[in-house]
């Protein structure tokens, strides 16, 4: 069973049966706020007959469940529902009415797991949905846009994925800047889709299940599946790559303005003071507060990255 907080309301918790819960007083009471959003598939809920799996009694193994819930960041009347047996629900009067959108979306095969919906920053009728098949051996990506409510959806993948994705991420600041969490590492794409790469830097290739931006420090936050959470510090310098930035041969990213403190100025030169009485002459210096991040191409015309902090060795 799914939970989720809302943004609106800070007392607000949704939770996922068959049924969308919803409780304003942080659990104490719940209300249902829509229909079965399910197929109801009773061959899939008999599990004592199956022959399969025995009766699991944490719900592990029940389908016709939902798995993601995506209120809106910018109203609460708009929540989109994903089910574990295919199916995206979307209501935009806060649970009164419910549209199922499943049969609008192109080339997705039939009750395939929608394992998260994101719900856009960039206007109330953006989402996009992510959905994997591989307990029926379909391991290809698919990941979905729509810009009108669900009525139309787009693909976004490409055959740069090779593996089947779990989880996605918006920039809050770049609509084309897009994480894509797989079952083999996290990839990214800076142009909306058209094209995706895999990022590679301290970034083991690891199922992530679920990410999350930080609102003011931009830290895309990852949950791993054997590698405990992955945290990937400020992505806010990805917002600025373009092809005409990537194809030069090195380019330095906007930084936070310094200001160098009295007190920070103080223990710098008592720092110095102090080396310079020493026998080796050698003094380094403190690490400012301060970076400069770039990328360049190496002899092979590869591009790496690169973070600087300012620093110095003094001689007395």
């Amino acid at each position: 069973m799914p939970f989720t907080t809302s943004k609106h309301h800070p007392d607000r918790l949704y939770a996922g049966s068959q049924f969308l819960h919803l409780s304003d007083d942080m659990g104490n009471t719940w209300t249902k706020i829509s229909p079965d959003l399910t197929t109801n598939d009773k061959t899939k809920q008999n599990q004592e007959a199956s022959g399969g799996l025995s009766a699991d009694n944490s719900g592990a193994e029940n389908h016709c469940t939902i798995f993601t819930i995506a209120e809106s960041p910018l109203t609460d009347k708009v929540i989109w529902v994903g089910t574990d047996d295919g199916q995206v629900q979307l209501t935009t009067d806060a649970g009164k009415t419910w549209t199922n959108l499943t049969k609008n979306i192109p080339g997705l095969p039939l009750n395939t797991w929608c394992y998260h919906i994101e719900a856009s920053v960039f206007g109330e009728s953006i989402a996009y949905a992510v959905f994997e098949g591989h307990t029926t051996g379909d391991f290809k990506p698919y990941i979905y846009k729509t810009s009108d409510f669900g009525k139309t959806w787009k693909s976004i993948v490409t055959n740069e994925i090779p593996v089947f994705v779990r989880s996605l991420q918006e920039d809050y600041k770049n609509q084309d800047l897009l994480f894509a969490g797989t079952e083999m590492g996290l990839y990214m794409t800076v142009n909306g889709g058209t094209t995706w790469s895999k990022f590679t830097s301290n970034m083991p290739s690891v199922a992530v299940h679920y990410m999350e931006m930080h609102p003011r420090t931009s830290d895309l936050i990852m949950a791993t599946h054997g590698r405990g959470i992955i945290i990937l510090d400020n992505t806010s310098i990805l917002r600025e790559l373009k092809p005409e930035i990537t194809a030069k041969t090195l380019h330095f990213f906007e930084t936070k303005p310094f200001v160098m403190s009295e007190k920070f100025i103080w223990w710098h030169q008592h720092r110095a003071s102090v080396c310079r009485k020493q026998s080796s002459g050698l003094c380094p210096d403190p690490l400012l507060p301060s970076e400069a991040t770039h990328i360049r191409k190496n002899d092979h015309g590869r591009i790496g990255h690169g973070r600087q902090c300012r620093s110095q060795t003094r001689t007395g």
